[in-house]
């Protein structure tokens, strides 16, 4: 491959799971290396043989995906790991923020993967025009960056195309505008949802985060479409319930219109107060995640704790009592309550996340809509002993059917091998 092109990794070939051994999410991640490496095996893949045949793989997406930023880019993240451990070359085109500190844009990817640097948006047609037949399949994900590919792509461009949609994304501008208390017109909604559908037309396959996203798709006639939802690997925290204190809720609020922004400060303004009338004022907030500095001076008080970024939040769920979602517009599927589940920590969360993910309320998760109803739910998941328990067993089964590295891998292979076939 050029090397005028592209960035090498460091120097120095330390392990990829050793490198992020301290982020919570990775805490397993040798447990996972190994599922994939027995999924490979049972496959019959030989990494050095598949990668002389065939199976050489473009990545698109904003950035380079640290775990710690959440929206996503765990997934993408994990997706590459495990790219890599099956065999296949894999190189990374960060289309958005384009430029990074090597060093750190290796701290949490393999380094086998080849991180395309410095070239972005502007430079993405000639790219492809230099590069493309180096790879046989490109997976592009987040629909503005499937609007991108296909502009720049050449004529007669002969390598598959996989759109990594994990979501409508314009459900959430939907859902936001609703709450505003100014909703698009129907017909305005129709064809902002079927002009994004549509960005996929031309593509091999398409993935999205669950079955119920993946149906959109297949409603609107696309025949190749998989649900690829996260993988997770994580022990569940030790404390009972009787150790635990405080309420946790992780996710970055890098700008005050986001979804997490919202939702932060509608349980502190709305929702949090009526819990420490229920619970008592010595109850705690806990926020981790990067967090806008307006947010922080607007919220921040001494039950409401910013705690910043936090890359080993083990402390913080195996503390805290129970995990709010309490988000009103969304798309996808919530990657922090399964992480919280997997952690043994029980969720309280709206309607619109419990129906994202399929699980069931009152059983798998407490849900509440109105800030009142969501302030019982949480009440209600505090005191009770045998409730807790009785909804953090149940998460954690649904976190064992939906989120097994195992099965997470032998899809994304399948994935990769019906395209390219």
């Amino acid at each position: 491959m050029t090397t005028l092109l592209t960035g090498d990794p460091p120097s120095g070939r330390v392990s990829k799971f050793e490198r992020v051994k301290n982020s919570i999410r990775y805490r397993s991640r040798r447990a996972f290396v190994r599922i994939v490496r027995a999924v490979a095996r049972r496959a019959g893949l030989d990494r050095r043989r598949h990668r002389a045949r065939t199976g050489r793989l473009l990545v698109i997406d904003d950035r380079v995906p640290h775990v710690h930023l959440g929206t996503g880019y765990p997934r993408t993240n994990f997706m590459l790991a495990a790219l890599v451990e099956m065999g296949y070359a894999v190189s990374f085109y960060p289309l958005l923020v384009a430029s990074e500190d090597r060093a750190s844009a290796y701290a949490d990817i393999p380094a086998d993967v080849e991180i395309i640097f410095d070239h972005g948006t502007t430079r993405l047609s000639r790219f492809l025009k230099q590069r493309g037949d180096d790879f046989d399949v490109i997976v592009v994900s987040r629909p503005h960056n499937m609007a991108r590919l296909r502009d720049a792509l050449p004529a007669l461009y002969a390598s598959r195309i996989v759109y990594d949609a994990e979501a409508i994304f314009c459900m959430r501008e939907i859902a936001h505008a609703r709450l505003s208390g100014r909703p698009f017109a129907p017909e305005v909604e129709r064809k902002m949802i079927d002009d994004e559908i549509r960005l996929a037309a031309g593509s091999d396959a398409v993935i999205s985060v669950s079955e119920a996203e993946a149906q959109r798709f297949i409603g609107r006639g696309w025949r190749r479409v998989y649900a690829l939802s996260h993988a997770i690997d994580a022990p569940p925290t030790p404390n009972p319930f009787d150790a635990r204190r405080d309420i946790l809720f992780v996710g970055p609020t890098h700008a005050p219109a986001t979804p997490n922004a919202d939702s932060i400060t509608w349980f502190v303004e709305e929702i949090f107060p009526h819990l420490r009338a229920e619970l008592g004022t010595e109850v705690k907030f806990l926020i981790a995640g990067a967090s806008h500095p307006d947010i922080v001076r607007r919220l921040a008080g001494e039950s409401v704790v910013f705690l910043g970024r936090v890359d080993d939040l083990s402390e913080f769920y195996n503390r805290a009592r129970l995990f709010v979602a309490p988000t009103r517009f969304a798309a996808g599927v919530p990657l922090k309550i399964y992480e919280a589940a997997a952690h043994g920590l029980p969720v309280v969360a709206t309607p619109l996340l419990a129906a994202q993910l399929g699980w069931q309320p009152g059983t798998d998760l407490l849900t509440g809509e109105s800030a009142d109803a969501f302030a019982d739910a949480c009440a209600a998941l505090y005191r009770d002993a045998e409730l807790w328990n009785d909804t953090r067993s149940n998460a954690l089964r649904r976190m064992n059917d939906d989120c097994s590295p195992e099965a997470f891998s032998a899809q994304l292979k399948r994935i990769v091998d019906e395209v390219l076939e």
